[in-house]
């Protein structure tokens, strides 16, 4: 995700997703491998 910014991209919008139809667990953000955790990260890592 860092690479898009660092040769000069600008987006609008971040849009992430989840490929699980129905995830067994969403949350807390504070368990590792949880949507909200994943998300969490990759947003860090973004902003």
């Amino acid at each position: 995700m860092q690479g898009y910014p660092a040769v000069g991209g600008n987006a609008d919008r971040l849009v992430l997703q989840s490929w699980m139809d129905y995830p067994g667990q969403t949350g807390p953000e504070t368990l590792t491998n949880s949507f909200l955790n994943v998300t969490k990260q990759q947003m860090e890592l973004y902003f």
